[in-house]
């Protein structure tokens, strides 16, 4: 009799929590996804109501969901192109969804990029839908200081949760590494302009955006929203000392070592 497919595992050389979807797709989810989480909802914890306790506890399940429904995104794009996901991972970083494809060809990698950020609009959508319905509906029943205890929690936690995917998918979409929008990015504008300079550019503006995106995840976090989408400085870093020289005048296509992305692609017989 063969094992079952959904089943939960500890991989402790990753330290990590493992489930497999139902087509043996390995979910690795890091122990410091929940470290962060606990951080990044610490304000809300730290106020000492226990309907903010309740909210935080709720945002970081909503989190979770937000970001592992992201990676889905990408693998349903992915398989409709005939790529493989051979793991999902989920830690402090967000994200990453592990493709792999036959080497003999190639395939478009911005609808597949794309189609994480899309996912998270789309919740943000459902979020704000439900944040409008359940508004209305407290203020019918509410007392004569406007909505109470449930209602509120919950208008609080459908208003956070439509906040969280929106930042997800527009941040999400910047032309910084290690971010969906460096791919879409790379594709769009390398065959015009050169890969070499293309990946200088989105070099030098994930180094901006990095700085801003600590900015606003700490506002972020102080607004009680959770928010893990950071731009890499030293993937940002790498992708500007790797493409300097040969980036004023160039057009050549030859690409470097490729900088990792918030898609972790994979073809047999090593990295893309």
């Amino acid at each position: 009799m063969s094992a079952p497919k959904f089943w939960l595992s500890v991989d402790r050389g990753r330290e990590a929590l493992v489930f497999r979807l139902p087509d043996g797709t390995p979910v690795v989810t890091h122990y410091s996804f929940a470290l962060v989480a606990l951080l990044m909802t610490g304000p809300l914890l730290l106020q000492g109501v226990a309907a903010k306790a309740i909210i935080a506890a709720v945002m970081i399940v909503v989190m979770y969901v937000s970001i592992f429904a992201h990676e889905l995104g990408h693998r349903a794009a992915a398989r409709r192109q005939g790529a493989r996901t051979t793991e999902i991972e989920i830690g402090p970083w967000g994200g990453l969804a592990h493709l792999e494809w036959d080497e003999r060809r190639g395939i478009p990698m911005r609808p597949v990029a794309f189609a994480g950020p899309l996912v998270n609009f789309k919740l943000a959508g459902l979020f704000y839908a439900l944040y409008w319905i359940v508004s209305y509906l407290g203020a019918q029943d509410a007392g004569p200081f406007g909505p109470t205890g449930t209602w509120m929690i919950a208008i609080r936690v459908l208003h956070l949760a439509f906040v969280l995917n929106l930042s997800l998918a527009v941040f999400n979409l910047l032309p910084a590494y290690p971010l969906d929008g460096s791919v879409i990015a790379e594709e769009t504008l390398g065959a015009r302009f050169g890969l070499r300079r293309v990946r200088l550019l989105i070099g030098v503006f994930g180094i901006a955006a990095a700085t801003l995106s600590i900015v606003f995840a700490f506002v972020m976090a102080m607004a009680g929203v959770p928010l893990l989408i950071f731009a890499s400085f030293a993937l940002n870093w790498q992708a500007i000392r790797e493409n300097w020289r040969a980036a004023p005048g160039s057009t050549s296509q030859a690409a470097p070592k490729r900088v990792t992305s918030v898609i972790q692609f994979k073809k047999r017989g090593g990295n893309l």
